[in-house]
């Protein structure tokens, strides 16, 4: 009857663990019948030794299952309680949600990434490792090794080129060959963004446009000033770019043949970092601010539809646009990755994606979301299609 009993008691061991992990009742209680299980595991050995059982006052069969089976249940419902505790802490501001992903790991300390549809360009301390957008997510290749300070970098696919901009200036690397990189621009370089030929930097405050040749720039004389620090820019068009400073995003017209014009601006709290563009929209991540969503369909006149600031810190956001609407994907480093979607003018967090480490950047491509594990030196593809938790 003894190992029976034991056998029943250990099983009860091992199935509390999925229990906690699956059952929505507080994990105290589950703990404590795990705790509970254990003293009677406790029991059945003590029973079915065959040894002396003088323990003074509590020798007897029921006094030790008693005993063992209040202090497992006290001690589990303790630890429950924390464990309860730090999962209420964590998923404070939305529920648990699961996306399938595939990972690959880095050969650089990352920091931030650019995606364009084959290729995601990783920038680390070893200057930029490049990773095939497949699913595969296949290692390509290393660029730019020796550089420091990368504060951005942009992807030209159709020329199989890319553009890193440091501390130092703005630096021409080939994507397929292994030739040394070629200095297009001198100066601190704050910001990059790509379009097929032309090209946007930030540089001492001021907006440079430039047309790529082969391995060079030809950069023209007309240029814009911007106060404050640019931290993004991106280009919606041929002819609109977004410029991204800590306190204001400010549409700019870039037409072929005349200077930049500023459209149209609004100012933000922050320090703003990065921002995210789809036709008509605008997402913005800042910081302890967190997250901004802007309505841009008249670039003259960008306004703020919605604004969630609950995070403690929001590194990067992503768009994502399908037949059920549109998401905002907010990178909050240690707290992981959430899932947000406008209700009521306002941005509603359905969904924490926790299993992806220090989320620090983030991308959206046609068919996957890329997201950066800074920590875990990581690159996840996630499948965003996924409904978000409780619908």
């Amino acid at each position: 009857m003894s190992r029976p009993a034991l056998r029943l008691a250990l099983a009860l061991i091992v199935c509390a663990q999925p229990a906690v992990a699956q059952s929505r009742l507080p994990r105290q209680w589950l703990y404590a019948a795990g705790g509970i299980a254990f003293g009677l595991g406790v029991t059945a050995i003590y029973n079915a030794g065959n040894y002396s059982k003088s323990l003074g006052w509590c020798s007897s069969a029921k006094c030790v299952g008693v005993f063992s089976t209040a202090a497992g249940g006290l001690v589990g419902y303790l630890i429950g309680h924390e464990v309860e505790s730090k999962h209420r802490l964590r998923y404070r501001l939305a529920p648990p949600l699961d996306l399938p992903s595939r990972a690959r790991m880095l050969r650089t300390r990352a920091s931030g990434l650019e995606l364009d549809r084959q290729l995601v360009a990783v920038v680390g301390d070893e200057g930029i490792e490049l990773v095939s957008a497949e699913p595969r997510l296949d290692h390509l290749g290393h660029r730019a090794r020796g550089l420091r300070d990368i504060a951005d970098v942009g992807l030209r696919a159709d020329a199989a080129s890319l553009l890193v901009g440091t501390g130092t200036g703005l630096y021409l690397f080939s994507v397929t060959g292994q030739t040394e990189g070629v200095r297009a621009l001198g100066g601190e370089v704050h910001a990059v963004a790509a379009r097929g030929a032309r090209v946007a930097v930030a540089s001492g405050g001021v907006l440079q446009i430039g047309m790529v040749a082969g391995d060079s720039v030809t950069w023209r004389a007309d240029s814009g000033a911007f106060a404050g620090r640019t931290t993004d820019l991106r280009w919606e068009n041929d002819t609109l770019l977004w410029v991204l400073t800590e306190s204001a995003l400010t549409a700019v017209a870039v037409p072929s043949d005349s200077a930049p014009v500023a459209l149209g601006s609004v100012e933000l709290r922050g320090p703003a970092r990065r921002l995210a563009v789809k036709a008509g929209a605008v997402a913005v991540a800042a910081g302890a601010e967190g997250v901004y969503l802007l309505r841009t369909t008249d670039p003259a006149m960008p306004r703020v539809v919605a604004h969630w600031a609950e995070p403690r810190y929001v590194y990067d956001v992503a768009l994502w646009t399908d037949e059920g609407g549109t998401r905002v994907f907010a990178g909050a480093g240690p707290e992981g990755l959430y899932v947000l979607e406008p209700e009521g003018g306002q941005l509603k967090a359905v969904g924490l994606v926790s299993n992806v480490g220090f989320v620090a950047a983030l991308a959206a491509g046609p068919d996957a979301l890329y997201a950066l594990d800074r920590t875990g030196g990581v690159l996840r593809r996630l499948d965003p299609h996924v409904p978000a938790a409780g619908h």
